[in-house]
């Protein structure tokens, strides 16, 4: 008699005869290992669903080797000896098997967009028609090359599958898109990407020594993550310093009588700026720019400007207390990690709502350029991350982490420490109370944010998180 037996099967009792256990006994099992956790005496592993998945008999996979999931998981009770025993009303349930949602088919001849679930292995199984005499890893290594271990998003990434067939480096036209005039700003479109963009700039003739991939790597770390549709982006910025895939080279560090004899570098250096702001900003030095202040009367007047363009819907308390968080109404502070200005954009994320920041100019110097792009960020985290179950308050909690965070951190949940998550109840807490005085017609603006923030530091004082100021 033989006692042993895998993870999957369950450990039978002492004394047992052993048996090998059919297709629904296994999957039963499985249904039970997924919604139970591991005893404490065991080690949880990294990846028990791929561990008790690898265990499966290929009886329990479809003729593509997909893994079969299985419905009616409701109803399952641990046994004394953590098998799953079910009734048999719910061992008929259990019989209908599902499989997991398949992935689309690839046409070779046209660009394939990324879906939900893609990997480069996924790809090249459903590629492997085309190759017959190599091996699934083999294709799927060619795509990572070609690609240059392109990250592959849902929805965003194009993979140009007709030039890695034909190994060419410049890919197809794209007809029915705008050709893009590298001397004029690009307004994007719904539909458009990176690489869409990278193709049509290759096609006006720009970037002749750089493939497509390596382009659309300079694209993303110029504009950021994500293109907005209706938002112009700064092309000729881009082309005249495209950043991104080779940084420039550090300067080496001066001796201590170079440093004496060296003249002092420029305040916007000093600021984190990537230019100089617009001729009508003067910033005389570093130390003004830490303290000087905009009034809450004229930050008021500037959200009333801004709020005319119509990608931004943002409440105004919102808004001014977003500001007060970010900058403490400064214009021209900077922060460790080279933000700038009243909304303390990054310049990837400036570039990426329409604002200039190259080597001639940069907007974020810009109290009112500043306030739009902030507005404009602000108002599309809002509408990609909205939650009709969701009350108005608890959608605009959700946005303004996105904000602080980042979208793609935000989607994924990953990388949101404490600080992040105490963003959004923070500004949320300040506007409701700001809200209190609001009709008050006796208090001036900045009376009336001035009981709000008292308000806020006396309710927040015992747990010594009082907001900047």
């Amino acid at each position: 008699m033989d006692t042993g037996t895998n993870a999957l099967q369950g450990s039978p009792t002492r004394g047992a005869v052993s048996r090998q256990r059919t297709p629904e006994e296994n999957l039963d099992q499985l249904v039970y290992h997924l919604l139970k956790s591991p005893p404490e005496e065991q080690k949880p592993s990294k990846d028990p669903l791929g561990h008790f998945m690898k265990t499966l008999p290929k009886a329990n996979r479809d003729p593509m080797g997909n893994f079969i999931a299985m419905k009616g998981l409701s109803g399952v009770t641990e046994p004394q000896n953590r098998r799953p025993t079910l009734s048999p009303s719910q061992n008929q349930s259990t019989q209908e098997a599902i499989l997991f949602k398949p992935l689309p088919a690839i046409d070779p001849s046209e660009p394939y967009s990324v879906v939900s679930g893609d990997t480069y292995g996924s790809i090249a199984g459903r590629l492997m028609s085309l190759f017959p005499e190599k091996s699934q890893k083999n294709v799927s290594d060619e795509l990572q090359t070609y690609f240059k271990n392109m990250e592959l998003k849902a929805g965003m990434s194009v993979l140009d599958l007709p030039a890695f067939l034909k190994k060419e480096e410049i890919p197809y036209s794209d007809e029915g898109k705008a050709s893009i005039n590298p001397s004029e700003s690009y307004p994007v479109v719904r539909g458009d990407s990176f690489y869409s963009i990278a193709r049509r700039l290759k096609q006006a003739g720009q970037f002749p020594n750089l493939s497509p991939q390596e382009l659309v790597t300079k694209l993303q770390g110029y504009f950021g993550e994500d293109l907005i549709a209706g938002v112009s982006i700064d092309m000729p910025g881009f082309i005249r310093e495209p950043s991104g895939l080779t940084p420039k080279p550090k300067p080496a560090p001066l001796s201590p009588k170079e440093r004496k004899k060296a003249p002092s570098q420029p305040v916007w250096k000093q600021l984190s700026g990537k230019g100089p702001p617009p001729e009508h900003i003067h910033i005389p030095n570093v130390e003004y720019a830490k303290t000087h202040k905009l009034t809450k009367e004229q930050i008021s007047s500037l959200i009333d400007k801004v709020s005319k363009d119509p990608k931004i819907n943002v409440p105004k308390a919102i808004w001014m207390a977003k500001i007060f968080q970010e900058s403490s109404d400064r214009p021209y502070i900077n922060s460790a990690n080279k933000a700038v200005g009243l909304g303390q954009l990054l310049a990837p994320t400036a570039r990426e709502v329409g604002l200039k920041v190259n080597d001639e100019i940069d907007e974020r110097f810009d109290p009112e350029k500043s306030l739009q792009g902030g507005g404009r960020y602000l108002t599309e985290m809002y509408r990609r991350f909205k939650d009709p179950s969701l009350s108005e308050e608890e959608n605009w909690k959700q946005a303004l982490t996105a904000y602080i965070a980042g979208p793609r951190n935000f989607r994924n949940g990953t990388r949101i420490g404490p600080q992040s998550k105490a963003y959004g109840p923070k500004i949320l807490a300040l506007a409701r109370l700001y809200n209190e005085h609001k009709a008050d017609t006796s208090l001036s603006e900045t009376e009336k944010w001035a009981k709000a923030i008292t308000a806020y530091e006396k309710k927040t004082k015992q747990t010594n998180q009082p907001l900047k100021h």
